[in-house]
């Protein structure tokens, strides 16, 4: 068998959906023409989400870029618009706010070959501070626990689509991703492929950055589109069950409101001072109990901008 590093490289399709980000979507695209992997293999398809903000300015520098638009919102609507405009057999997700390194589309590109396959490739996530001087508490927090991405592929199944590889037939076998959910649309996809044999894989090397998140508001959103998507989840499966969702015990779960010991070690192992660390731990209480408030509020959901 020939080594990965001499296989031919196959064309590639990036898709990208955007919601009035243009300003991090230019810096991205201009990072993506700086990629080790050759320009002629792959395409960058821009999903245009209904943004009030023109897209079109961020795509000056990005000569293998294209727009595609999906007036439907919600993140994975627009990435199966990208998905069914793409030549590539083989698909590399990211978003507009994420910074990838020079190398971020050949290392996921040589992880999906060296794991023939496989069903997916996810790999490391850095989180930066907007000033690493002077940090918010959440950005603390999230500099810990915001992309525990190696958990999510070897626990959990699944990989954040802000970071991730795979290939058209893939889809083809396990069906798109369920855009009726606000958020997870990724999480759920993941464990389909899981559950269909493929395995999934994990590579450090396929690196990319994301901005930390600032403030407890922003927090606020991302719990609440996570948690109404896992209620969902949960009241489908107990309809196919026959078995109330406020008796699974992946509900109770969502209900402990206390950090669990694992989350305790994961703060006091980190690099920050005993001071920070106690925000932190301060941070993933409050997380806690909000997102606990927040699933019993999910069982009667109201209509919510799914970004």
């Amino acid at each position: 068998m020939t080594p990965p590093e001499q296989q031919e490289l196959p064309f590639v399709s990036v898709i990208i959906p955007v919601y009035n980000d243009t300003a991090r979507l230019k810096v991205l695209l201009e990072l993506l023409q700086k990629q080790t992997y050759p320009s002629h293999l792959f395409e960058v398809i821009v999903v245009d989400n209904a943004s009030r903000e023109p897209v079109a300015p961020a795509l000056e520098n990005a000569p293998n870029a294209r727009i595609v638009v999906e007036t439907n919102p919600g993140p994975d609507k627009a990435r199966k618009a990208g998905l069914a405009h793409a030549k590539g057999d083989y698909l590399a997700f990211t978003d507009s706010d994420c910074v990838p390194y020079p190398d971020w589309l050949e290392n996921g590109i040589r992880a999906m070959l060296r794991n023939p396959g496989c069903g997916l490739v996810g790999g490391r996530v850095d989180v930066f501070p907007k000033d690493p001087k002077q940090m918010t508490w959440v950005e603390y927090y999230e500099s810990v626990f915001a992309f525990p991405t190696k958990d999510n592929v070897n626990r959990h199944h699944f990989m954040p689509t802000c970071n991730m590889f795979t290939r058209k037939d893939v889809f083809e076998a396990v069906g798109p991703f369920n855009d009726t959910l606000r958020s997870s649309g990724d999480q759920e996809w993941g464990e389909r492929v899981y559950k269909h044999g493929y395995k999934l894989v994990y590579d450090d090397s396929v690196a990319i950055r994301h901005p930390a998140r600032r403030t407890l508001k922003e927090v606020q959103k991302k719990i609440r589109r996570m948690t109404f998507s896992h209620t969902a989840l949960l009241i489908k499966d107990a309809s196919s069950k026959w078995f109330p969702v406020f008796l699974q015990n992946k509900f109770y779960r969502r209900l402990f409101i206390f950090p669990t010991p694992s989350e305790v070690r994961k703060t006091l192992r980190s690099q920050h001072t005993l001071t920070n660390k106690i925000k932190i731990l301060l941070i993933v209480l409050w997380t806690r109990v909000y997102r606990a408030w927040v699933m019993l509020r999910s069982l009667f959901p109201q209509p919510e901008r799914l970004w």
